[in-house]
Parts: C-alpha cells; structure tokens; sequence
C-alpha cells in the first residue's frame, strides 16, 4: 500500500535508479530522502500525492527528492527540484517538479565534478591551455628557440604538477566530493 503499482501510472514518468543515478552524476545533483528538504513541499505536490492517494486507494511513503545541495541545506531556496516516489518494480515514479529547471549550463559547469577521469581530463586541458598560451620568452631566455619545443613541454608538466597540488588542496580543504561518489550520500549536504 505504500508503494505505486507501475501497471496503474503512466509508464513516461517511471525512471529507473540508473537513469536518475546518471542524471544526478550529470548536473551534480543529490537523490535523497524527502526528510533531508527542511522546507515545506509546494502545495502543487501535495495535491498530487493526495489525488495519487485516493486515485489508487494507496498510502505512499518513502518519497525521494532529486535537487541540487545547496537545496537541501538553505530555507528560501528556488533551485529544481522533482519528487519522487517508490514503485513497486524497484523504480521511482515522478510526481512533481518544481524550480527554475535544469539548465544545460549546470551540466557543462558540472562536467569536471563528475568522475576522477574527467577531472584528470579537465585538469589537463586547463594545463595545456596554459601551457601553449605562454610566450616562449616566457618560457626561456634563449632567443634561438623556436615555440614548439621541449621547454614547452617541460613547462606543461611543470603546470600540470602545479594544478593537481592545488585541486587536490581544494578537493580537501573545502570537502568537494566527485558527483559520482556523492548522488545519494545524505552526509555532507
């Protein structure tokens, strides 16, 4: 009785964990319990929960939020959000959404925060950015060098060893985790 039967709803809004699992990873987003959101739900979607409630003789519970951190720890707060709730196959069924929406911007910002591998790539195109975009009287007093050259190269290990030190202090100063680690971790929201 707590949970939607996926035969009586419509099959478009059912989502598998995979599914909200890469969308989360994607856009750096927090699958949690509704009991982490300090706010009270917009009243849209309580009359959803209520119509889904008589609608289907049920009593849901259980219900999952899939929003940004910084939703989840601020009061007065206007990020997306959607709400969720358990069928019973294992997957989730949305009930509502509410926000400004999700922004392709967020997804490209996010991108680095993803993996280790995609940091790793981050990081080294940052660095090699940085490295090409240096003059080569920068790069060496010899007036006989020409751009490409092994400076260059030295120059660009030089930075990448620079850039790792200072994401890694970053990662563990102000306890930025990967999204792929964090997606349905109720700690450190």
């Amino acid at each position: 009785f707590e949970l939607i039967d996926e035969e009586e709803v419509d099959k478009s809004k059912i989502f598998k964990s995979s599914e909200i699992k890469k969308l989360a990873i994607q856009y750096r987003l927090r699958f949690l319990n509704s009991q982490c959101y300090k706010n009270d739900f917009p009243y849209e979607s309580v009359l959803k929960i209520e119509y889904l409630n008589g609608e289907y003789k049920k009593s849901l519970k259980g219900f999952k939020v899939l929003s940004t951190s910084k939703f989840f720890r601020e009061e007065e707060n206007n990020d997306n959000a959607l709400l969720f709730a358990p069928t019973n196959l294992g997957n989730y069924y949305l009930i509502h959404q509410w926000g400004n929406g999700l922004r392709e911007h967020k997804k490209w910002l996010s991108w680095p925060f993803r993996n280790i591998e995609t940091l790793f790539v981050t990081l080294i195109l940052v660095t090699l950015i940085i490295a090409l975009s240096l003059p080569t009287s920068l790069i060496t007093y010899d007036s006989k060098v020409t751009y490409w050259s092994s400076y260059r190269i030295g120059v660009f290990f030089h930075i990448l060893i620079f850039n790792m030190g200072v994401t890694a202090y970053f990662t563990f100063a102000f306890g930025k985790n990967l999204s792929s680690s964090i997606w349905n971790s109720e700690r450190d929201f």
